[in-house]
């Protein structure tokens, strides 16, 4: 709904109000691409007040999940300061995990980054690799049924 909204796909009229309302909603229950979104949103869309505190928030809280776009986009957040400080050895663990997760963008940020690095310093980050377990991805609660038609309910509004 937070896509729909957002982007006013018919019949619901564009609303970037009741799309945000519905993104941080998905962000908050576990929702990665949400999380993702939402990080994206506040540190990249020229719609957004920008935001790089909330933003490194989110994707965080999707990279530690195994979510391969945010762990790119944490790891150049933190190589540029935009996480509070500037930790290129963190930030390189994140674009080797991202790497590893297919994202041929972090293949580029860790060549930009490499010489900046000393080989203790990549040695560090690729232990940091392999010492990395993803969070488990939260379960959300079941879709309640009608007990009369065996049918889900759904509750369309954003108040849920």
């Amino acid at each position: 709904m937070a896509m729909v909204y957002l982007n006013g796909l018919a019949p619901f009229p564009k609303d970037s109000t009741e799309g945000e309302i519905w993104l941080e909603r998905a962000a908050e229950h576990g929702n990665l691409d949400a999380q993702f979104t939402l990080g994206t949103r506040l540190m990249k869309d020229p719609d957004v007040t920008r935001n790089p505190t909330e933003a490194v928030k989110w994707w965080r809280s999707a990279a530690e999940h195994g979510y391969a776009k945010a762990q790119n986009e944490l790891g150049y957040a933190i190589e540029k300061g935009d996480a509070g400080k500037t930790d290129l050895v963190e930030a390189c663990m994140w674009f080797l995990l991202a790497a590893k997760g297919g994202i041929g963008q972090a293949q580029t940020n860790l060549a930009d980054l490499s010489s900046s690095l000393t080989v203790e310093q990549y040695q560090e980050a690729s232990q940091r690799v392999r010492d990395f377990h993803p969070q488990p991805v939260p379960v959300l609660n079941p879709v309640k049924m009608d007990n009369d038609t065996d049918a889900p309910l759904f509750n369309m509004s954003s108040d849920q």
